[in-house]
């Protein structure tokens, strides 16, 4: 998040508050993006990381994957549709803390999540389901020889 100072700098037009110029920049990508201009500009663009996600999936019900594939253009076009009108960089702040306090991968507390009338997952009872486990990576096996020659 950034801080008041960095607000103050954005308003002062420090930071560019263009679209283009921070995509142009090496390592920008749609969170970053999202992240200092609904921030620092109140510009209305999502942020999707892990605790926002996990919110998200579970709000609609979403049961495939949203990190990868389809699901992972779901989920962005799922954080993009539930914008308010303004204070958008605050929103996106609390949709993080939600994930992180109440909406936890483990035990969510649902008892004291605000959506928890309107979440699907806690409506059908898939809050440990939902969203499905990440993939374990495969492990690839490697064999190395080494050889050393003394004259």
């Amino acid at each position: 998040m950034l801080t008041t100072s960095a607000k103050q700098l954005a308003a002062h037009e420090t930071i560019p508050e263009d679209t283009a110029t921070w995509e142009a920049r090496p390592g920008v990508g749609r969170y970053i993006l999202g992240a200092v201009l609904s921030q620092a500009f109140d510009r209305k663009l999502p942020i999707v990381e892990a605790n926002s996600l996990r919110v998200l999936a579970r709000l609609f019900g979403y049961r495939g994957d949203p990190r990868e594939g389809a699901g992972k253009a779901w989920v962005w076009q799922a954080a993009e549709s539930v914008l308010p009108e303004a204070r958008v960089g605050d929103f996106n702040q609390a949709l993080m803390e939600l994930g992180a306090l109440v909406c936890t991968p483990a035990k969510p507390r649902c008892g004291e999540c605000p959506l928890a009338a309107v979440c699907v997952a806690n409506r059908k009872g898939l809050q440990d389901v939902i969203p499905p486990p990440k993939k374990a990576k495969e492990v690839v096996q490697v064999r190395e020889v080494g050889v050393v020659v003394w004259r």
